[in-house]
């Protein structure tokens, strides 16, 4: 899913950073949206429901991934004043592709 929600942001202009890497646990607790900046990467931390991810079918599985990505990207944008438009139209690109496919 990172990959299809990357493909679309082709030009999406990130500065000298070439890559945000999200790291998932069930109990962050007070790092959940902790960021972590190296010369070329950015790492977020975040909170994600691996029962509820268990649980679930494929497109919701999906979706719950696509999800965690995006929200994520946004918090990574903010912070460092990146453009969310791209990001909400890699989002719906991405969810056309998992519900028509």
């Amino acid at each position: 899913m990172g990959e299809l929600y990357n493909s679309y942001l082709i030009n999406y202009d990130t500065d000298i950073i070439q890559r945000c890497r999200i790291v998932l646990s069930n109990d962050w607790r007070n790092l959940s949206d902790f960021i972590k900046k190296t010369d070329d990467e950015i790492i977020l931390y975040q909170n994600f429901d691996f029962e509820q991810y268990n649980l679930s079918s494929e497109d919701h599985k999906n979706k719950l991934i696509l999800t965690t990505i995006h929200k994520s990207m946004k918090i990574i944008a903010k912070v460092f004043a990146w453009k969310i438009k791209p990001l909400k139209y890699s989002f719906n690109n991405c969810l056309q592709n998992i519900f028509n496919s």
